[in-house]
């Protein structure tokens, strides 16, 4: 929904605010001339309002729930000077709400004018901090907050301040005309390069590297950045563009200079597409209550620059999505590359996880009605510690039973059987419930509140970034990883030449030739990578006997189910993913090196001996004719290695 801004000349609304200090009236002996304000009362009322220039995003005034707080302190008669805040105040830090039609203060309180002929100066701000009570009000520490995407988050940045001074005792309302304190950034961006009409609107813009906190003198307005650490913000991006231009944000910061070399802007269109950056070539002051506004033109060669001068700060535009509700965080499942993982990780505009989506086997035969036999795109979200949570997989497509003979992939089902949701039973290693979808094919998903739902056409802007997860070595080598059901395991055969801490590993190459390593991967003998120097990267290990028969019984103990298509002469399924390929095995025959089986069969090792003693251990062996088996070797035989993820 299209929230637009509604601005008016200088809008000033009046409110009767009543409000009573400790319950005391100051009925000081009184002139002649204030007789008529004496006879009708001697409450103090105040009539907030904000400046044409310097109005909130969500309108010209102030909104229903809009809190401020209020300083009130004695004017000096002794020399004509404004009264110190903080000092004898008659009132600190009281917080309005305002209601939609009046302010309202905790209690229904009021306070009163001093006496009939004193003079007071008034002090507020917005929005209201309770943490400022008993505080220092003139070195206020308040902080923008990273995400203004929303309503929420951009008017919580939005520093207003007011002031009155020298006001003379009186029953009509004081103005309070309230100013931006803080400081404001547009950005426009033009592409002169072949972005689809996709990723313009769901690119992903930053403004960085800004300090993120400010030091408020609530005396005189002042804001000084606090020096610290750097944020980056999402700025508030418009529903429509500055005219030539794709994309306009604007987000608001603490007053501050930035130096030469600073990277200001971030912006990434697609996943597969470098992002652009603007890297400032000269230093940038952006002052309190002032605008400036960069414009970026990427092009075939680069991107072109040009920033504003300082200006007053002038409202924002019509305004992207509903600004009441926080922006759903969606992703297009149709840009994935499954060939570069069956696992990806997701994560949100500020770096954090918030979900895995994979291409998994799911196998549920038994329940009635409810049974799959299928692979299917399923996503997950995660907990505080980003687990995946297994009991929450909304089952964004169910792919067909047949495979496609030209791909060697599975092609989705084209049938109203999506958006359903799937639990895993931890124990077993097995589907514990499934709920069939009923919708078309689904590639726009989105989450919200830690739920997976389908995103319609009209509400998703793909704002998650989706990358392969990837597991690699101390060699730089990479491995794909494919979930089975509970399990993690890397989808290609280890590599790696040396240990984790640096260490040389023995290792042989089929035939001992190395041209097979590409497709094959390293042979290692048992000792090898049961050392303890650690073949493995960090949260991985060599799996066990039991880890491998779980991953076979998960596959219906069938060799189909678990080899690479189109590597066996006798053609597989390889429901799992798991997609082992047939690289033989090395053997010492006579003391000699004997390699064999390549094509015909696959070895894995296991991390299981016979016994501490033997010098024999156990592996996974896959023929071509269908048969699983763990036999035990000879620990001089050299067979590959798959590895499974830490629990």
């Amino acid at each position: 929904m299209i929230i637009k801004n509604k601005i008016k000349q200088h809008i000033s609304f009046s409110l009767s605010m009543l409000l009573t200090l400790m319950g005391v009236f100051f009925l000081g002996a009184c002139s002649h001339d204030n007789e008529d304000f004496i006879e009708q009362d001697n409450l103090i009322r105040i009539a907030p309002s904000i400046l044409e220039t310097r109005t909130k995003i969500a309108g010209s005034n102030f909104e229903t729930n809009d809190q401020i707080g209020l300083y009130i302190v004695p004017f000096t008669n002794s020399n004509n000077t404004a009264g110190s805040i903080g000092t004898n105040n008659y009132a600190s830090n009281l917080k309005h709400v305002f209601n939609g039609k009046a302010w309202t203060l905790d209690n229904g309180s009021k306070i009163s004018w001093p006496d009939a002929s004193s003079k007071i100066d008034i002090y507020a701000y917005s929005p209201y901090d309770s943490s400022l009570s008993g505080s220092n009000p003139t070195a206020y520490s308040f902080t923008v907050k990273t995400d203004q995407q929303t309503k929420l988050g951009y008017n919580a940045s939005d520093f207003l301040w007011a002031k009155s001074v020298s006001t003379a005792p009186t029953t009509s309302a004081i103005d309070l005309s309230f100013s931006h304190r803080l400081s404001k950034v547009k950005v426009n961006i033009k592409s002169e390069i072949d972005l689809s009409a996709d990723e313009i609107k769901n690119a992903i813009v930053k403004i960085r590297n800004t300090k993120g906190m400010g030091i408020v003198n609530l005396q005189n307005g002042q804001v000084t950045p606090q020096e610290g650490s750097l944020v980056d913000i999402l700025p508030l991006r418009y529903a429509t563009p500055v005219t030539g231009y794709d994309i306009s944000v604007e987000g608001i910061i603490i007053p501050q200079t930035l130096s030469i070399g600073s990277r200001l802007v971030d912006m990434n269109f697609d996943t597969n597409r470098i992002g652009y950056v603007y890297d400032m070539d000269a230093a940038l002051t952006f002052e309190s209550g002032k605008e400036r506004t960069i414009n970026l033109t990427i092009t075939q060669t680069g991107m072109t620059v040009t920033v504003g001068e300082i200006k007053d700060w002038q409202p924002a535009p019509v305004v992207e999505g509903n600004i009441d509700q926080s922006i759903g965080k969606a992703m297009d499942l149709s840009k994935i590359d499954w060939n570069k993982s069956l696992v990806h990780n997701v994560y949100d505009a500020n770096g954090y996880k918030v979900a895995i989506v994979v291409k998994e086997y799911l196998s549920l035969k038994t329940a009635t009605p409810q049974t799959i036999d299928n692979q299917a795109i399923v996503i997950y979200p995660v907990d505080a510690n980003e687990n995946p949570l297994l009991n929450r997989g909304f089952v964004a497509q169910v792919m067909s039973s047949t495979i496609n003979n030209t791909t060697y992939e599975y092609d989705p089902l084209q049938t109203n059987v999506h958006g359903g949701a799937v639990s895993w039973n931890t124990s077993t290693n097995a589907v514990a419930s499934y709920t069939a979808g009923n919708l078309p094919l689904i590639n726009k998903v989105e989450l919200t509140s830690g739920s997976v739902l389908r995103a319609t056409a009209d509400n998703y802007i793909c704002r998650l970034t989706i990358s392969p997860d990837l597991v690699t070595d101390i060699d730089n080598n990479t491995y794909r990883v494919v979930k089975t059901g509970t399990q993690y395991w890397t989808l290609d055969n280890l590599k790696v030449e040396r240990y984790r801490n640096g260490v040389n590993i023995p290792h042989y190459y089929y035939s001992n030739n190395p041209i097979y390593k590409d497709v094959y991967g390293t042979m290692y003998n048992w000792n090898a990578v049961a050392d303890a120097n650690e073949i493995a990267p960090e949260g991985w290990h060599l799996p066990t006997k039991a880890e491998l028969e779980t991953l076979n019984k998960f596959g219906g103990s069938a060799a189909t189910n678990l080899k690479h298509v189109g590597s066996w002469s006798i053609m597989s399924t390889n429901n799992t993913g798991y997609g082992m390929l047939p690289g033989g095995l090395m053997q010492i025959v006579n003391t000699f090196e004997s390699f064999s089986g390549i094509a015909l069969v696959a070895y894995v090792w296991t991390s299981t001996p016979i016994s501490t003693t033997s010098t024999s251990a156990y592996a996974m062996r896959i023929y071509n004719s269908g048969t699983v088996d763990f036999p035990s070797f000879p620990k001089v035989s050299a067979f590959y290695v798959r590895l499974i993820k830490n629990n």
